[in-house]
């Protein structure tokens, strides 16, 4: 899952996303580690694709649509 660094964690909704250094390369984690192992190499999205992202997965698991922004 692409990512941004400030962003609401995914996975616990409770910490942001931070930048990290592994062993072998940087990488992106929840900052309530070890709470949330919730972890991602790929390469961060703008603020606008991630909030669009987040709508298309909620109404992928909710099965309903958006109402139009007019």
């Amino acid at each position: 899952m692409k990512v941004s660094l400030g962003q609401i964690c995914p996975s616990c909704h409770i910490g942001t996303i931070v930048e990290r250094n592994g062993r072998y390369s940087k990488f992106y984690g929840c900052n309530n580690f070890p709470n949330c192992y919730f972890i991602s190499k790929e390469i961060p999205l703008s603020n606008q694709a991630i909030a669009d992202k987040e709508a298309e997965e909620w109404v992928r698991l909710h099965k309903h649509e958006l109402d139009p922004v007019i």
